[in-house]
């Protein structure tokens, strides 16, 4: 009974404490919420316009966008900086977002997250101070067909040192057969002279 009384009470103050905080910035969202091309090039460009979208504008609020894609978070580029304010009114805000690719990348798959995070921005009579907001997040796929020139120059170098090990492999290989044989027959020449006395 205890157990339940505690749940209960613990249940209410995470309500109590988080609702106000949702309200203040009005429920949001990203649509569409993903950044998704699966036939980029080296050097390619690709640009999306994806809209932060909210129930509740009469507030402004601040925006502040965080890419988390291994291996190409340097790619992206927000056409209003990765922090920036949405007016009062604006209920659907679009940003467009740029992904560049470059010249010297690798085939491949590159998975991650845009993490959106909002904060509302309190009026003047209380110093312009940010409550704490809400997060949401947009996938990101992208999919590089080929090579580029640097990783294509780097793949050839890694194939030309992995052929010339394999080529220097068979040639040890063939010394030391050789050198076996030579042995072998020296060895039975040696034999036979030996049981000729």
């Amino acid at each position: 009974m205890k157990q339940l009384i505690s749940l209960t009470l613990g249940l209410y103050i995470v309500f109590f404490y988080t609702t106000p905080l949702a309200y203040a910035v009005g429920s949001f969202g990203i649509t569409p919420p993903y950044v998704i091309n699966q036939n980029l090039e080296p050097g390619s460009v690709h640009e999306q316009i994806v809209y932060i979208v909210r129930r509740d504008a009469s507030k402004e609020i601040m925006v502040e966008i965080v890419s988390n894609v291994p291996g190409a978070d340097s790619w992206f580029e927000i056409d209003a900086g990765n922090s920036f304010p949405i007016p009062a009114g604006e209920n659907k805000y679009p940003i467009n977002v740029t992904v560049t690719v470059p010249d010297e990348v690798s085939a491949g798959t590159y998975t991650g997250v845009l993490q959106v995070a909002v904060r509302a921005i309190e009026g003047e009579g209380d110093s312009g101070m940010i409550s704490v907001g809400l997060r949401a997040r947009a996938r990101v796929d992208l999919n590089v067909l080929y090579d580029g020139v640097g990783a294509q120059q780097g793949n050839r170098q890694t194939a030309t040192a992995l052929f010339s090990g394999v080529i220097i492999g068979w040639i040890v290989t063939l010394a030391v057969l050789l050198m076996l044989i030579f042995l072998i027959f020296y060895s039975r020449r040696k034999f036979k002279k030996f049981k000729k006395i």
